[in-house]
């Protein structure tokens, strides 16, 4: 797919993940633990509010697993900045991405290469 392909040539195909390929042990909630202690990860996620709901549940699980594995030695405010996520709005709705300027639907110019890097450099906001 166009999008899939974009973001394969503009940061490499390591660091696209399609959620068509989940299975067990090869879950949303695996991919994001491995990178749940580098505060430079940000997360594209491509998909409307169901998407983000379900990668939102998926970090909620990842931090239950980092402070259950510090055995409550660490507080959760040390990772606040960890794995922020940007929305690429593919659903029907897109409610998240508008609420946050991101826009209201997918249009061309999101598959751009310097809109994929901005991801890098955008400003994290906290809900």
């Amino acid at each position: 797919n166009e999008v899939f392909q974009a973001l394969t040539k503009s940061i490499g195909e390591n660091f696209v993940y399609d959620l068509k390929n989940c299975t067990p042990g090869n879950m949303p909630d695996d991919i994001l633990l491995n990178y749940s202690h580098d505060p430079q990860v940000r997360v594209l996620v491509c998909g409307g509010d169901g998407t983000c709901g379900w990668i939102y549940s998926c970090l909620d699980n990842v931090w239950s697993t980092v402070l259950r594995r510090w055995n409550g030695q660490v507080h959760q405010s040390s990772f606040k900045d960890h794995l922020p996520i940007a929305i690429m709005p593919l659903g029907t709705g897109n409610d998240l991405s508008r609420q946050f300027g991101w826009g209201k639907r997918f249009t061309s110019n999101m598959l751009n290469k310097s809109e994929i890097l901005a991801v890098k450099k955008g400003t994290v906001s906290y809900l």
